[in-house]
């Protein structure tokens, strides 16, 4: 019987030359199928998986990168922004990977679309090398095991979702973080419960929680079918010791993971206590986009209800929702299927694979069958999260995990034939059947997939250059109607594959977190978590994330409001004649009847400023119903302030930092147009001094009669914390390493 980890083929004695070369080879492989797609993201170019409105890449991640870059460039960590949503937290939203390592490196050396764009084949490479790992030590052949990387790394998950990123990075550890459970059941040894916690640790600064609840789910299935069917080798203790094995594995893996990723998550937290999720979502919207049963058909024919990258559906409906797709390449499938059938029938792995695959396929279906609906109520953390489909990572790594165990069983038949060419046969067999693979996931991915020219598609626009020049220190634009030309340039374009001119004009209308490549600050903000009172305040501008395109009738408090928050500029493709905005440019965009508008908003706030009037109001409804009229700033929390009247004789303002002088003529209140949120201080002439909430989203200070210094800054408490524990982690963890090592020398 083969030794643990190895299959037949490594019980021969092999040279060390072989060795070296077979190492060589198995290299090169797996550095293709990271790498051969995308060779042109390392000539210039930038990779194009979707240009619908508002989608993950050009909306969320790219533009968040571009802001870790130019952080880290400065030296510090980006745990606030003053860029993006009148000032947001940027490290405590996952979606910026932050803490995440590759990130830390590549973008603080790198410019930042080359260090996207190596995160992209880093993302590809590692799914491919964990998947190939993983495969190896269920007993797969050297080939087998490639092929189950190449279907894993280029299947329709990572197909999709290297447009965000973020949950193809989370995704590509998933093996590696069921190879070390798998091993720390079996062999009960302490570094592969360390080894798994690591990796989950690596996961979570990803930043997607989603994909990293998914595989937790997923190795927690796997240690219980190791622990309760798995090959028993002799666990000190029996039965009860295999038991106590898994539940202080569990434990130690949580403890590591939670304790090395805690200035990561810790945050996170923070935020998500602050945002409309901070008690789970509802079933309904938990079941948004679940799979319909007739995209099992995308499994073998991915494109059979079309592609969007040449004018199919584009994702706003269940049938056009094509960020989930299960395609692993047909022979991988079928290699799968027939192990399926022939696994089934005895003992092992590959009977935990299948129920995986069964429970994964039953999980992305989402509200068409009761069964999501059980689970969803008896799983606990199943309520944070929406779209079920996207448990179709899972699907993926079962499908292409099962394909390894099928090239194998062809290949046990092919040997034991009578013939002395039989491992000929099978090696010419296994080099067609990866090529095979290889050319059939090359061309499903090209169908999709398309470069451009960097430097040309990050030009900034005239919107941007006009704004550029005439920005102030404090200067903030508000996009209005962005998502109608979008949907405008998408219909003209018919998907990303053909002209990409529309494209390219629809950037005047400096979409949500976009001002970021141009070194813009924008009021909007657009991503998986928000403050519930940013999200009303969104509402209450008529934002398109409301909207979704649909024309919207805009108040005539419009204008006041966004002066009160400090908005200078209305970028907008509408005409809008309303007084308190001042039009200063405009721009045709193509076959579009309505140009792109840049206004300017008259009596715009600065940063710091102090209020004409100002009220005491009693709670958030009530400053929302002030901010709705905009005629006075409301102050919650505070006594009302009369007949005062003052002047910012200088203020100074960084990312996360501001500093003014003061002159008040009687006690009144100053603002501070950054977004209110746990962290913020404030110091009045050097001392600590109550910050209130002023404007419904902003920050206000009461101050005396006299002149005064003031000084705002962000000190997250929750950074602070988890950044101790996760520096006392990583020491205890290394000293646990060097601890081990000079015992094993003994």
């Amino acid at each position: 019987m083969p030794a643990y980890g190895t299959t037949d083929e490594d019980q021969g004695v092999r040279k060390p030359p072989e060795r070296r070369r077979l190492r060589v080879v198995i290299a090169v492989a797996l550095l293709t199928i990271g790498t051969a797609r995308f060779l042109p993201l390392l000539a210039g170019q930038v990779l194009i998986t979707s240009l619908t409105p508002l989608c993950d890449q050009w909306h969320v991640n790219m533009p968040f990168a571009f802001l870790l870059a130019e952080a880290l460039r400065e030296g510090r960590l980006p745990v606030w922004t003053d860029r993006i949503g009148g000032g947001y937290p940027l490290l405590a939203l996952g979606e910026a990977g932050v803490l995440y390592p590759p990130h830390l490196l590549l973008y603080r050396l790198l410019p930042p679309v080359t260090a996207y764009n190596v995160n992209v084949i880093l993302a590809v490479l590692t799914a491919a090398a964990c998947q190939y790992w993983l495969c190896r030590d269920l007993g797969r052949s050297r080939a087998a095991s490639l092929l189950g990387g190449l279907a894993y790394a280029w299947s329709g998950f990572f197909v999709l979702h290297v447009a965000t990123l973020h949950s193809a990075q989370a995704a590509a550890w998933i093996p590696l973080l069921l190879l070390c459970v798998r091993r720390g059941v079996r062999a009960a040894t302490p570094a592969s419960w360390i080894g798994a916690g690591v990796v989950l640790a690596i996961q979570i600064t990803t930043g997607y929680p989603q994909i990293v609840y998914y595989s937790a789910l997923a190795a927690a299935f796997l240690a219980i079918w190791e622990l309760g069917w798995g090959e028993d080798r002799g666990a000190p203790g029996g039965p009860a010791g295999k038991v106590v094995n898994g539940v202080g594995g569990a434990l130690v893996v949580l403890a590591v993971a939670l304790g090395l990723s805690a200035a990561h998550w810790l945050p996170g937290v923070e935020l998500t206590r602050q945002s409309g999720r901070s008690g789970g979502i509802s079933f309904e919207r938990a079941t948004e986009f679940s799979f319909p049963p007739a995209n099992l058909l995308t499994f073998v024919a991915p494109y059979v209800h079309g592609n969007p990258a040449t004018g199919g559906e584009m994702g706003f409906s269940e049938r056009g929702h094509f960020w989930d797709n299960g395609y692993v390449g047909l022979i991988p499938l079928f290699l799968a299927l027939y192990a399926a059938a022939y696994g089934l029938r005895r003992k092992g792995p590959i009977r935990f694979f299948v129920f995986l695959l069964l429970f994964s396929l039953l999980i992305v279906l989402g509200r068409h069958t009761p069964f999501f609906r059980v689970v969803w109520h008896v799983l606990p953390g199943m309520s944070y999260f929406r779209f079920p489909s996207r448990f179709m990572v899972i699907a993926c790594l079962s499908l292409a995990l099962l394909a390894a165990y099928g090239l194998d069983q062809l290949r046990a038949r092919l040997l034991a034939a009578p013939g002395r060419d039989s491992r000929r046969r099978w090696a010419v067999l296994a080099g067609m059947l990866f090529a095979i693979s290889f050319v059939d996931l090359w061309i499903y991915a090209a169908r999709f997939h398309r470069f451009a020219d960097a430097a040309a598609w990050l030009t900034p626009p005239k919107s941007a250059r006009f704004l550029q020049t005439v920005a102030s220190p404090s200067a903030r634009y508000y996009a209005f109607g962005y998502a109608g030309v979008q949907l405008e340039a998408t219909r003209r374009a018919r998907g990303w594959k053909g002209d990409l001119g529309p494209y390219l004009e629809q950037k005047e209308v400096l979409a949500p977190n976009t001002g970021a490549f141009y070194g813009l600050s924008c009021f909007n903000f657009f991503g998986g978590l928000d403050t519930r009172r940013g999200t009303a305040t969104y509402a209450l501008l008529c934002d398109d994330r409301n909207t979704l395109g649909r024309t919207s009738t805009i108040l005539e408090s419009f204008p006041r409001t966004l002066a009160l928050l400090g908005v200078t500029h209305v970028v907008t493709p509408y005409l809008l004649a309303i007084p308190g905005l001042r039009e200063e440019m405009a721009v045709k965009t193509g076959n579009s009847k309505q140009p792109v508008r840049v206004y300017a908003v008259e009596d715009a706030r600065p940063q710091i400023w102090i209020p004409d009037q100002a009220r005491s109001v009693a709670g958030g409804r009530e400053a929302f119903r002030t901010l709705l009229e905009a005629r006075w700033s409301a102050i919650e929390g505070a006594p009302e302030f009369r007949n005062f009247s003052g002047e910012v004789l200088a203020w100074e303002a960084g990312p996360d930092w501001a500093r003014a002088r003061i002159r008040m003529r009687g006690t009144g209140v100053v603002i501070h147009n950054q977004r209110h949120y746990p962290g913020w201080r404030v110091l009045l002439d050097g001392e600590p001094a109550p910050l209130l909430r002023a404007n419904y989203l902003m920050q206000g200070v009461a101050v005396p009669e006299g002149e005064h210094t003031l000084e705002f800054r962000f000190d997250s408490p929750s950074f602070r914390a988890g950044a101790t524990i996760s520096l006392l982690s990583m020491a205890l963890l290394a000293a646990g390493c060097i601890l081990t090592r000079l015992r094993g020398k003994r």
